[in-house]
């Protein structure tokens, strides 16, 4: 479950940096849209990768839960 934290922890950071960025900022400079554009990219796999911890951490969770039931 750390590791789940830990990619929250690196993740809001990150897109809280670029909301504010996008705040009352157009962005003309072809150089600063890509690396907007790459910084979007990488919260976007970061995500992904959280979310896909996630499940697996709820299909654990629902063996675990199985294997309790029939125990009793």
């Amino acid at each position: 479950m750390n590791d789940v934290w830990d990619l929250i922890r690196l993740i809001a950071p990150k897109t809280f940096d670029l909301l504010s960025h996008l705040r009352g900022r157009k962005l003309d400079n072809s150089g600063e849209m890509l690396l907007f554009l790459a910084s979007v990219h990488e919260a976007t796999l970061k995500t992904q990768e959280l979310l896909e911890r996630l499940a697996a951490l709820e299909e654990l969770n629902g063996k675990k839960l199985d294997m309790l039931l029939k125990l009793e």
